[in-house]
This record gives C-alpha cells, structure tokens and sequence, in this order.
C-alpha cells in the first residue's frame, strides 16, 4: 500500500497500538520478564516415538483467523504421529448441519530446540508446512508456520503464518498469539490442570481478511487420567471491524477427549 493511501495512516497507528498493548500485557503477565494453543505445553516425551488422538464437539467452528466457519456445532479429530521431533498429524471439522466436512488441514511440524534455558524458563520454537483445505468454500492453499514459545509459570506463543496463493487466494501473513497460565490442582485423586488464556491475531491479507481481528478471553480445563485426558474449554471473542462481518462478539465452547501414547 502507497504511503499517500488514506488508510495508510490509521493501519499504521493500529499496527503501532497491537505491539504497545502486547507488549506492555506481557510485561504484566509474565513473571521475571518471561513467561504460551493455541499450543498447551506438553512434558518431554519419554520415547522418542508417539502417537496421539484427539476427538471434540464444539458449538462453532473458529479458527485463528477469526470468522466462523460452517453454520454451527461441528465434531473435530485430530490423529498424530511423532518421531525425535517431527510431528506429521491430520484433523478435520465435521460440519454437523453440513452433514459434511468443512475443514481439513494436514502437514508435517519439526520442533526446534534452542540453546536457551534457566532453572524458570525455556524457549522451542517449530516449523510446520501444511495443507488447508475448504470444501464449502472450495479453498486449497499450502501454509507454512513459524512458532517461538517461551515456557515458565505463564506461557507465551506467538505464531507466524504465511498462505500462499492457490485458486482466488493470494499470498498473505498472519500473527497469532496466546498467553496461558496453566495452574494444576487435584480433582477426584486425578491430576487437572484449568488455563486462563488471551489471544488476539493480526491479519495481512491472509483469506482476504486485513487487520486486527479479535481479542479472545479463553478458560480450559484438562482432567488427566492416564494417558487419557478429559477436555472442556469457553472463549469470548471480541471481533473487530475487520472480522465482525464473519463472526460477531460472542461465546463458543467445546467438550473432548484426547489419547496419547
């Protein structure tokens, strides 16, 4: 976009007001300076292979984007297989007033560790290429990812994503991220963790979709028996101009299961 736009100016100042307020929520938030969903952070694995399912309802389908996706509840699995750091998973939305599937991404993620760690913190960062794909909306673009995540007593991700051009998508960039503070506590003799969370996403052009989209208030909770968990979670979003036409402020939540081995 040209410099002498008349948007250019306001794009700018809100571009310059998300970095203030995220910057100043994660001073406030993390302890030491320090502190992630989307990503909840998961203990070293024990063996160097895994493999893990996972199975929800949820009330609507929204992604990190922003907009709802389908016209409500859907079901949503995912499976994965991991081996000394690469991760290659496939999950779908099922559409249940579709009767049809909405959503399908698949791709491959390797986990980076980086030479950074204290007694209160550590740092990973991940890669991942991945398959997006849209039935309804006959979309299907490639997506690569970039995660950095900053692990202690509250937990930070931010995650990097570029879309590239396919059928009547062009390329586009998107930042997502989370703040978590997972607290763990005991339930019927069963180890449950409960997270509070705040999200927000900035989009350029990705889907067609420009600016600030949401600031999303999240709690979870993950009651673990086992290598089985039970998963409930409830977000409010508050959509901004660039999304409301796709999805208004308002609840959704989910109830679900995962497996890991």
């Amino acid at each position: 976009m040209p410099n002498n736009h008349p948007c250019y100016g306001g794009i700018m100042a809100i571009k310059t007001n998300l970095i203030i307020i995220a910057s100043c929520a994660m001073l406030f938030l993390m302890p030491d300076g320090f502190s992630q969903s989307n990503r909840e952070i998961q203990p070293e694995p024990k063996y160097s292979f895994g493999f893990g399912f996972s199975d929800q309802v949820v009330t609507k389908y929204v992604p990190k984007i922003g907009s709802q996706l389908g016209d409500g509840f859907a079901n949503q699995s995912m499976v994965h297989l991991s081996y000394a750091g690469f991760k290659l998973f496939g999950w779908g939305n099922w559409g249940i007033p579709e009767t049809g599937f909405t959503g399908i991404v698949y791709g491959l993620q390797y986990k980076l560790k980086l030479p950074v760690k204290s007694e209160r913190i550590k740092i990973d960062n991940m890669v991942a290429i991945n398959k997006y794909i849209f039935p309804s909306y006959d979309l299907d673009n490639w997506v690569a990812d970039y995660f950095i995540s900053i692990i202690g007593q509250v937990q930070t991700t931010f995650q990097y994503s570029h879309v590239f051009s396919g059928g009547t998508v062009e390329h586009g960039d998107r930042i997502y991220g989370i703040v978590n503070y997972p607290v763990r506590y005991t339930f019927l003799s069963q180890t449950s963790i409960i997270t509070p969370s705040i999200s927000s996403t900035y989009n350029w052009d990705f889907y067609g979709k420009t600016g600030l989209a949401h600031l999303t208030f999240g709690l979870k909770n993950k009651l673990i028996i086992g290598r089985f968990s039970l998963n409930t979670f409830v977000n409010y979003q508050h959509s901004f101009e660039s999304i409301k036409l796709f999805l208004e402020s308002g609840f959704y939540g989910g109830l679900g299961f995962a497996l890991v081995f």
